[in-house]
């Protein structure tokens, strides 16, 4: 296999690379860890089959053609390892560096890549450096994946998309169908759902994913609505909790509460979850930054019905992340019991 790079940033990057060639080259299958953002990761493989159609529906989906990929994501995780076997089967000069807050800040201002995949968390942090911001409309392709979009990020981009010729995408996907089965421009609402990809639900809504060509069948956790070819994204079976009998969306009140927040210009980061309880079986609780604490607004849970306003609010100074980029729930609730224990 021909694999051309441009200089890496380090020997520890370099000797992990030669590694995954390795694997590549010497096996009908690659070993991934899941992100874990509300479960604990788990090794799973991957054919190369199945690899191969991802990337090639990626490839025409966004319209790629040649290519030079800044790869700045964890190539430990599906959203940075799928850049690379992209790079790999269709020859693409690419960069490997540091995955960091802002990545941007680490290459020239007149730099020549043409695509990059960043999580939200990265964009955010680019957003707020002009500098970073110039760099980023020099791509001609930039991907969003491996977490939902908060709606003030997204009004962000739509409003940078006014100044430059870049496409932004945002992907849904996971790690067993290999990266994305479905993208959606900015701006838009729901996810178009790939050619070759076939989509259903269940009795209990969950998305269920079918890919012949790579012989994959997959049933979800995901709770979605299905309407002209597009998804719609209605949480996770496991972000519905029974607190005394009441069943709760937590995807649906962090929403509501996301957008009360922007539409009052507020800046509030934030998540919703779950712990147990005595009573309740469950209990909803409100987890926020420090110091963001001086702009909660106690109105806020107004929007709320009785039985949805969270038991308990705490403080942290940061949130655990996964790999990929996404808030480890699970992980900063545990942590948040370990300190207070």
């Amino acid at each position: 296999m021909i694999c051309h790079s441009f200089p890496l940033a380090d020997s520890e990057i370099e000797s992990d690379l030669l590694q995954l060639i390795n694997e590549w080259n010497l096996n009908e299958s690659i070993s991934i860890s899941t992100s874990g953002s509300t479960g604990k990761p788990a090794e799973i493989k991957l054919k190369k089959r199945l690899i191969e159609w991802s990337a090639t529906a990626t490839k025409k989906a966004l319209n790629l053609a040649e290519e030079k990929t800044l790869i700045c994501i964890s190539t430990n995780k599906i959203g940075g390892r799928m850049m690379l076997y992209r790079s790999f089967l269709f020859q693409w000069p690419f960069c490997i560096i540091e995955p960091m807050a802002d990545p941007l800040k680490a290459i020239a201002m007149n730099h020549d890549f043409t695509f990059v995949s960043l999580v939200p968390y990265q964009l955010s942090t680019i957003l707020e450096n002009e500098s970073s911001v110039e760099k980023l409309k020099q791509f001609k392709t930039v991907l969003i994946g491996g977490a939902a979009i908060p709606e003030k990020l997204e009004a962000q981009i739509v409003q940078i998309t006014h100044s430059c010729k870049t496409t932004f995408f945002h992907s849904y996907g996971m790690t067993e169908t290999a990266s994305h089965i479905a993208i959606r421009n900015i701006g838009e609402d729901g996810f178009k759902i790939l050619s070759g990809v076939h989509c259903s639900t269940n009795e209990n809504s969950q998305l269920m994913i079918s890919i012949p060509e790579a012989d994959i069948q997959i049933i979800t956790n995901d709770l979605v609505k299905l309407h002209d070819g597009r998804i719609y994204l209605n949480g996770r079976v496991d972000e519905v909790i029974n607190s005394g009998g009441v069943k709760l969306n937590i995807k649906d009140l962090e929403t509501r509460l996301e957008k009360w927040h922007v539409e009052n210009n507020i800046n509030l980061r934030f998540f919703l979850w779950k712990q147990s309880d005595e009573k309740l079986g469950e209990r909803l609780i409100f987890v926020g930054l420090n110091r963001d604490k001086s702009n909660c607004k106690k109105e806020s849970f107004l929007i709320f019905d009785k039985f949805e306003i969270p038991k308990n609010t705490y403080w942290v100074n940061d949130f655990e992340m996964t790999e990929s980029g996404k808030i480890d729930k699970r992980r900063t609730v545990e942590k948040l019991v370990e300190i207070r224990g």
